[in-house]
């Protein structure tokens, strides 16, 4: 009985293509995110900036977990744009 034949496997001399498919996928991803972060709406960021506080310090941090208390202690009672600039005081 004979053995059966066994091809040859094709060698693939395109393989760099892929590579080059992901990285220019990538990089088209990065310039897609540097252009969304370049047109901020200043009224939606402060809005965004706003949620985030309330959402990531606790309502009562000194008492229910002492490991947030630096964040209520540093937090500053208005925001910047209340306060005004020191340098800027006319």
């Amino acid at each position: 009985m004979a053995k059966p034949s066994r091809h040859e496997e094709h060698e693939n001399h395109e393989r760099w293509l892929v590579s080059y498919a992901d990285f220019i996928t990538l990089l088209f991803a990065f310039f897609v995110v540097m252009y969304s972060v370049s047109m901020i709406n200043e009224g939606k960021f402060r809005v965004f900036s706003q949620s985030m506080k309330e959402a990531l310090v606790p309502l009562d941090a000194s008492a229910s977990n002492r490991r947030y208390s630096w964040a209520t202690r540093n937090r500053p009672s208005s925001p910047p744009s209340a306060r005004g600039c020191s340098s800027c005081s006319r």
